[in-house]
């Protein structure tokens, strides 16, 4: 990326008068975005997003492995005694443990054969919802990144201002010396040297503004990028012409983009296919579950008489709701509702991005047209100026004429700089609806 930071210590500027020099080393622009994916708070909550959804796509797909239990229990006795005993019931038709150590040990394998679909619905689901988390982090990437270079480009247009408002300073101050000069002669009348003096405060205070402004915004950037306070910044260049103009941005082309990769489009796709899946597990409730169970005992010691014997079983548990007062359906019918909200719903952002890429480009466009009508400005305002300065040198014109060339001159250079401004936010603005 061509932009880079102007070299400068941006905590001189917040006041702290004898502050020590920073021990930390300057950071690049490359180093500040990339500081953003490791220490961000929001981005390392997104990531733990991502590991708590995965986890729950595991335990969802547990429930197509079968599940094995195993009991035991051990008993210690002098005399013969019922298993179970049951109120009411024959000891002869009950079974009888004998003397001594005995033990009794279960296992027991349960595994679903049939659940209408449910289990895969749920797996389904929870692969949607990874999905949702991996965009989500994605677009929480996206967002940053963008906030930063933005903050990181307003940095840049501030200190592009500071630089014109020091020299416009400078400027009037040698101006204000040779009509105090004047003045002493008699040349010059004490108003114009009032309205000289006026001027440099003027200045002054719009230096003094865009000063705070870039010391708020590095304060944002410290915010977005997870900064020690101690950190500094390397700023290599000030805002500066963007160059030849690429026709790198088409309508149709972005509007495709945001449709294939923007990530608030893809969550909500996510969600659609997610809540589908919820409808699916719904519909399963209409189905019979069928579970295939499988019993082995063993007991120690095994006597036939008093039987107490060891032996397995396999059973086939089917189960089929048959009426839950149209629970069901109710339910069902709220789920493709919900379907379709959501379906609007990306329907509304789609259009809402579209709307934004069209808003952006446009004003990408104006923008390059005001940069080559800036520049032009620019030229005519300083040529302007030199030849006032020389005839105001030579006594053939006043001071009023002077001073309006001066301002005119310090706005067609800040306008310049704002045209450039307002180009690489549009387009820093078009790349990130482009998820680039």
């Amino acid at each position: 990326m061509r932009k880079q930071l102007l070299p400068c210590l941006l905590a001189g500027l917040i006041g702290m008068g004898s502050a020590s020099v920073l021990a930390a080393p300057n950071l690049s622009e490359r180093e500040v975005i990339q500081h953003i994916a490791t220490h961000n708070p929001l981005l390392l909550g997104a990531q733990e997003a991502v590991l708590a959804a995965r986890a729950e796509q595991k335990e969802l797909e547990a429930a197509l492995w079968p599940v094995l239990g195993v009991n035991s229990q051990f008993t210690a006795g002098n005399v013969q005694h019922m298993s179970m005993p049951v109120p009411d019931v024959p000891a002869a038709s009950m079974s009888m443990r004998p003397e001594g150590f005995t033990a009794n040990l279960n296992a027991t394998v349960m595994y679903p054969v049939f659940t209408g679909g449910k289990i895969q619905a749920q797996i389904e689901g929870a692969r949607q919802r990874v999905q949702q988390a991996q965009t989500d982090y994605t677009q929480q990437l996206l967002l940053l990144r963008t906030d930063a270079l933005l903050a990181l480009l307003n940095i840049r247009w501030q200190s592009s201002r500071i630089a014109v408002f020091i020299a416009e300073r400078e400027r009037q101050r040698e101006d204000l010396k040779l009509i105090q000069k004047r003045f002493a002669l008699g040349k010059e009348a004490h108003y114009n040297v009032l309205r000289s003096q006026a001027l440099l405060d003027n200045i002054q205070q719009s230096l003094n503004k865009a000063e705070l402004e870039r010391v708020q915004q590095s304060i944002e950037l410290r915010r977005i990028a997870a900064l020690p306070t101690e950190a500094s910044f390397a700023f290599s260049e000030p805002l500066g012409d963007p160059g030849p103009f690429k026709n790198e941005f088409e309508l149709q082309h972005i509007k495709q983009h945001i449709t294939e990769r923007s990530p608030q489009l893809n969550i909500l796709k996510s969600r659609i296919l997610e809540a589908e899946a919820r409808v699916q597990i719904s519909q399963s409730r209409y189905m019979p579950f069928i579970y295939l169970v499988g019993v082995y005992e063993q007991r120690i010691p095994e006597i036939e008489s008093m039987q107490y014997t060891s032996g397995a079983a396999v059973d086939l548990l089917i189960s089929l709701p048959v009426f839950d007062g149209f629970n069901r359906d109710a339910e069902s019918d709220r789920l493709r509702r919900e379907v379709v909200v959501l379906r609007y719903n990306y329907a509304d952002v789609q259009n809402r991005l579209h709307a934004e890429a069209d808003k952006w480009l446009m004003a990408l466009q104006m923008s390059q047209q005001n940069i080559q009508l800036s520049a032009s400005a620019v030229r005519q305002s300083q040529e302007e100026y030199s030849l006032a300065k020389q005839r105001y040198d030579l006594g053939k014109t006043i001071l009023l004429e002077l001073l309006e060339a001066s301002r005119i001159q310090q706005q067609a250079q800040l306008n310049q700089l704002e045209n450039w401004f307002l180009y690489e936010t549009s387009r820093i603005r078009l790349e990130g609806l482009m998820a680039q």
